[in-house]
């Protein structure tokens, strides 16, 4: 399992208390993205292997509020 501490910002999330879908999905495509580079597949090297990667779907799950004062 790869984990990863977001730093959240105040423009993450609208009316300052609901996160924004757009950056729940920017996590997981960092999440992503450094999943990948620690397996050998990063961003800079899949087009020398003939390689892609994408994301086909997604399902979120918060379990608790999520605030500026706390990563996630």
């Amino acid at each position: 399992m790869f984990e990863f501490l977001y730093e959240t910002r105040y423009g993450d999330f609208k009316d300052f208390d609901n996160i924004k879908t757009a950056t729940l999905l920017d996590i997981v495509q960092d999440i992503s993205i450094k999943a990948s580079e620690d397996v050998g597949y990063g961003i800079y090297n899949l087009h020398d292997k003939g390689l892609a990667w994408l994301m086909s779907g997604i399902k979120f799950k918060i379990l608790k509020r999520v605030d500026t004062k706390n990563p996630i």
